[in-house]
């Protein structure tokens, strides 16, 4: 069931109303529930105001988000764009936040999100016939990535594994 963020942001501060002896404004239980939201969140980086459209930005975050970080780079060094290019900047910056803030290793790292939205346009004219003037616009947009840890399957699989060693000792003793 997919539940609205109004919702979980109101659950989030009916528990934080009734838990503390001190009772808390609004604006308060907002930061708190957004710094909570970041936590779980990930590590993110952005950049703003970059020459270019958001189409041609996402194209190339299309070929990269959901992957692991070295497959991410690894793409984005061969894609022959000059979007690649700003976009491999803001994945090493998050890569870096991951590193410096949170001690997360690169090795176990996720692009779990890359958006990007537009960004002011920069009206500029261009001279026509008979007097008239042509209207030129240059795109910007702002690129965002999320990285999270991966989940660490290993332990899942191990522990499915000693279950399966299990069923089958039971079997076997029966």
């Amino acid at each position: 069931m997919l539940v609205s963020e109004a919702k979980i942001r109101e659950k989030f501060y009916n528990q934080n109303r009734q838990n503390g002896s001190k009772q808390r404004s609004r604006k308060e239980l907002k930061a708190m529930f957004t710094a909570e939201r970041r936590k779980k969140e990930g590590v993110r980086a952005s950049a703003n105001v970059q020459r270019g459209s958001s189409r041609k930005f996402n194209r190339v975050l299309d070929l990269v988000r959901g992957k692991e970080l070295n497959d991410a780079l690894a793409i984005v060094k061969f894609t022959p764009t000059r979007a690649a290019r700003l976009i491999e900047k803001v994945i090493l910056s998050a890569k870096a936040n991951a590193e410096n803030t949170r001690n997360w290793d690169a090795e176990n790292l996720l692009i779990h999100r890359a958006y990007v939205e537009q960004g002011p346009t920069i009206p500029r004219i261009r001279p026509m016939s008979m007097g008239r003037v042509g209207r030129i616009r240059k795109r910007t947009c702002s690129t965002f990535i999320i990285l999270t840890e991966k989940q660490q399957k290993q332990a899942v699989t191990a522990k499915s594994g000693n279950e399966a060693k299990k069923a089958t000792a039971k079997k076997e003793t029966k």
